[in-house]
């Protein structure tokens, strides 16, 4: 029996709302969206098992579904706060989509992320190469981690590691996003080679917006954001240096302590306002009607 109280309510919220939005607010993949509205997918209610539980309606489209957004955040230089960003952004996206947040920050003695979450020394990146489900740690629903060792030596990257967790990640989460150290090892390098999406984030040291710039040709993406962690850079020089968007995040002097607290984000301080910036450019559209992804789905 076809179903059309989906496909009437996808197309009542057609109306003031893209399909990322859509596919956000309903926990639906972006493609499954777009077939519906298409009309290249069949829907039908499919009964429930038992009397007292409700019908399940059931989407079957031909196209498989991949999701969005791979997303590298980079630094030029350590301390810049690149792994509060990381974190803090996934901790955003975790209300409306199903994220991977993957450290490849190999310091001795572990590194910040695992710090600030509290994380059990085990299961880690080395096991990605047996299986990528048992090498994750669920933090909360919707978002998991996939940390670094706490030794370097626990671990050797081949090539192609990087790119075989990243495909496997692919049809089970809806963004994910990679904690990249300053360096151009061969495992970072192919980890920005799997990337939709480039976010670096700096100071604002010339030198350190020198070498953003220098990477932005090197990296060869089409999206490039910069964060100003405690600074500003004006319209002319992100032009200059090549990126898309900026975010400026005011200096929060705070977040230390949070962060060594229990690494859990707090809403309302500057460096979150900051983040939902990021976040905001990174799924809502410019210019879309007032912002309405925000109002309904993001309060």
């Amino acid at each position: 029996m076809a179903s059309t109280g989906l496909e009437a309510r996808l197309k009542k919220m057609a109306e003031y709302l893209d399909t990322e939005a859509i596919a956000a607010a309903l926990k639906l993949p972006v493609e499954t969206v777009s077939d519906i509205l298409d009309g290249k997918a069949e829907i039908e209610t499919v009964p429930a098992g038992k009397p007292a539980a409700p019908a399940v309606v059931q989407v079957n489209s031909a196209r498989v579904a991949f999701r969005q957004r791979v997303i590298a955040v980079w630094r030029a230089k350590g301390g810049v706060g690149c792994t509060a960003v990381a974190l803090y952004l996934a901790w955003l996206l975790k209300d409306m989509l199903r994220v991977l947040l993957i450290d490849l920050n190999l310091d001795a003695g572990g590194s910040d992320l695992s710090y600030y979450l509290g994380l059990p020394e085990y299961p880690h990146l080395g096991g990605a190469g047996y299986g990528l489900e048992t090498s994750l740690i669920n933090v909360q629903d919707g978002f998991y981690v996939l940390q670094a060792p706490r030794r370097a030596d626990e671990i050797k990257i081949p090539k192609g590691m990087i790119t075989g967790i990243i495909n496997a990640a692919r049809p089970a989460f809806d963004v994910i996003i990679m904690d990249l150290p300053n360096n151009t090892e061969e495992h970072v390098i192919e980890a920005v080679s799997n990337a939709t999406t480039m976010v670096f984030v700096t100071a604002g040291g010339e030198q350190e917006l020198l070498r953003i710039a220098l990477k932005i040709v090197e990296f060869n993406k089409e999206e490039n954001l910069l964060v100003a962690n405690g600074g500003k850079i004006g319209a002319g020089a992100a032009r200059e240096i090549g990126v898309d968007k900026v975010v400026s995040i005011p200096w929060d002097g705070g977040l230390q302590k949070v962060l060594e607290g229990n690494g859990r984000p707090q809403k309302g301080s500057p460096f979150m306002e900051g983040v939902e910036a990021l976040r905001d450019i990174l799924y809502e559209r410019t210019g879309q009607k007032g912002g309405i992804l925000k109002k309904l789905f993001l309060r």
